[in-house]
């Protein structure tokens, strides 16, 4: 079940009349062809294993100021501006997110999560929502706009920290498709690699009737410098979020204080 974040009423109704024409790069998903799927413990799966845990090696603690710009609805087409902040540590595989308006920079979400759990703060409430890894929606209670964040896609995707992923839960490896099948429940994950990166992280799930897709760009070190995720109706195809997550400035390989994940 998608969770919902309800967000300070007056901010986000001022961030959603503040609405641009400017379009974001689109994706698709990438075709498969049908290879063959190898276990983890099959040899002919260590090579994708391998890149695995070369890229969680690579990884270091970052933080980042960055902008996000979140395209909502099918039909009409709404455009929502977004500044943040990024803090990734390594030793405590944990990020936090600070989410700001893009006029007046006031924080309106705060988020710390890890692998298996998120922690979120509204502006204007002491109360911390806790929930599991899984996808947020941030809703405005006065126009009920929701925008869905497929969140475990997104920590993935900026942490590199995939490899106990593949190890925790049923994984399956085909080296022809440098691609890996993760099942979570009935929810899959498709991790798929290119030249010893992740190219791309796609999620399935029947029950929620969604899919998504997350592709790196600009991903010569982690973190990507780009980040564009899609999600669709599952049935019908159907656009309903396009969100694009482009780093403005980085700093890689800095200690970051584990008083940094508290509220």
């Amino acid at each position: 079940m998608i969770k919902k974040i309800f967000i300070y009423a007056t901010i986000l109704s001022f961030i959603w009349s503040c609405q641009t024409t400017e379009k974001i790069e689109d994706i698709d998903f990438l075709s498969v062809r049908q290879g063959k799927y190898y276990p983890y413990n099959n040899k002919k799966s260590k090579e994708l294993i391998s890149i695995a845990e070369n890229l969680d090696k690579e990884s270091i603690s970052y933080s980042g100021d960055f902008t996000i710009k979140i395209v909502t609805g099918s039909k009409v087409k709404e455009i929502l501006n977004l500044e943040g902040k990024v803090y990734f540590s390594k030793p405590l595989n944990k990020i936090k997110i600070l989410l700001s308006d893009a006029f007046f920079g006031l924080t309106f979400a705060k988020v710390i999560s890890d692998r298996d759990k998120i922690e979120i703060r509204s502006s204007g409430s002491s109360n911390i929502h806790y929930q599991p890894m899984d996808d947020i929606s941030l809703v405005d209670p006065k126009t009920k706009k929701t925008t869905v964040v497929p969140f475990p896609i997104i920590f993935y995707s900026l942490t590199s920290s995939f490899i106990e992923d593949f190890q925790k839960n049923k994984s399956y490896f085909s080296p022809e498709e440098s691609r890996v099948l993760v099942k979570r429940g009935a929810d899959e994950y498709q991790y798929v690699f290119d030249g010893g990166k992740l190219e791309s992280l796609e999620f399935y799930s029947k029950s929620k009737n969604m899919k998504a897709i997350a592709v790196m760009k600009e991903n010569i070190i982690h973190p990507p410098r780009k980040l564009i995720t899609k999600v669709t109706n599952l049935k019908t195809d159907e656009e309903t979020n396009l969100i694009s997550i482009q780093f403005k400035s980085l700093k890689r390989g800095i200690d970051i204080p584990e008083s940094v994940f508290r509220f």
